[in-house]
């Protein structure tokens, strides 16, 4: 039997929250159908998703593998989408990603051949993202 336990670098406070997970996340959605004239329908919908806060890895010790967790923000996204749509034939719609354009922090990156702060990034969502969805099904 072996009594490898880990490489004491993973052993970093605090030892019982799991890295890059948030206890707290979820989503909620509206969506509004329409009858228009003959066979077209107009479509709506509006989401949030919600991330709580969770820790990250951060590397601050050059050459080092060695770190600390760092608790991350939660946040909220939200997005829209309207169109119409013909039967199930095609559909036209307009979208905004993000429409509040927050700048969410997703999660501590460095590059495992350097490791120091210069190479250590927050990585960030899309920011706010509008265009058209065009769906034909045939």
């Amino acid at each position: 039997m072996s009594s490898w336990t880990g490489a004491p670098h993973w052993v970093i406070a605090p030892i019982h929250k799991m890295p890059e997970v948030a206890p707290e996340s979820g989503t909620a959605a509206i969506n509004y159908f329409k009858p228009l004239s003959g066979s077209y329908i107009f479509t709506a919908r509006l989401e949030n998703s919600y991330i709580g806060p969770r820790y990250s890895i951060f590397l601050s010790n050059p050459y080092e593998f060695t770190g600390t967790y760092r608790q991350l923000p939660g946040y909220d996204l939200v997005n829209v989408r309207a169109g119409v749509k013909f039967r199930d034939k095609w559909s036209a719609t307009l979208f905004v990603n993000n429409a509040l354009n927050k700048h969410a922090q997703l999660e501590s990156m460095f590059t495992e051949n350097e490791p120091q702060p210069d190479f250590t990034r927050i990585e960030t969502n899309q920011p706010l993202t509008a265009g058209v969805d065009l769906t034909y099904r045939y």
